[in-house]
């Protein structure tokens, strides 16, 4: 089946709407070969997948993240933030796998966690630039990303400003609305990560990709839209090797 749309409002719920939408989609009955999507409204987006040898190239560039995510009631955490998506479907195998590679520009966490806001005071960088103490600005996010009947796994995802720096991964289960994520929090990303560089010794402060000697564990899980995050205080002073038995 073929679809080509042009409008100026879409409705996909009774108040809900986007505006100065575009899309040609062509579905060959098991999947969507090609699809062109664009709108203008709540913030210029556009998405695309195209045919390419052995798969299909996806790319989706969105202005304001945060304002997409709002419309589509998604949360209402984000603030700001240029998203662009890009990845691969592998068409060789049955299940056809996604990998791709999402970043953003800088956004807004509002209504941070108070764990969250608790580890940002950890550097003296976090309570000198706090602007909105219920707010935390993030200036990095890079997450590469695979996907595959339902779930999308964060691997070795990125994300931090002058104050922290942060380490992300584990399964999203966007059928089911939940996701299961775990990381470690390190204050004052390039200076603490020093001690991790010693000779002989920097496996025992900071055996984790992005640590250091001064870091917390966390977890983010629950459902996408009121996610729970919490950390283990007892990893904060811990070295690198003792955190993760916690």
């Amino acid at each position: 089946w073929l679809i080509d749309v042009t409008a100026d409002k879409l409705y996909y719920q009774h108040d809900r709407v986007l505006g100065g939408v575009k899309a040609f989609i062509d579905h060959n009955g098991r999947r969507v070969d090609r699809m062109k999507l664009s709108m203008e409204s709540p913030t210029a987006a556009s998405a695309e997948i195209m045919p390419v040898a052995g798969g299909r190239r996806m790319t989706v560039d969105v202005s304001n993240f945060g304002a997409l995510l709002s419309q589509l009631a998604i949360t209402e955490m984000l603030a700001g933030g240029h998203a662009l998506f890009e990845g691969h479907f592998d068409d060789t195998q049955e299940t056809s796998p996604f990998r791709g590679h999402l970043k953003l520009s800088p956004f807004t966490i509002q209504h941070a966690p108070g764990a969250l806001l608790v580890a940002r005071s950890l550097s003296i960088y976090g309570w000198l630039d706090a602007k909105n103490p219920a707010s935390f600005d993030v200036t990095r996010f890079e997450m590469p990303v695979t996907f595959a009947d339902g779930v999308m796994h964060i691997h070795d995802g990125r994300a931090g400003n002058e104050a922290l720096g942060a380490t992300l991964e584990g399964p999203v289960y966007l059928d089911r609305g939940t996701l299961d994520l775990s990381g470690t929090i390190v204050p004052v990303f390039a200076i603490n990560e020093i001690p991790g560089k010693i000779p002989a010794l920097g496996k025992l402060f900071s055996p984790e990709k992005g640590g250091g000697l001064l870091a917390v564990k966390f977890k983010l899980d629950g459902k996408i839209d009121t996610p729970n995050f919490s950390v283990s205080p007892l990893t904060i002073f811990l070295p690198g090797l003792l955190r993760n038995m916690f």
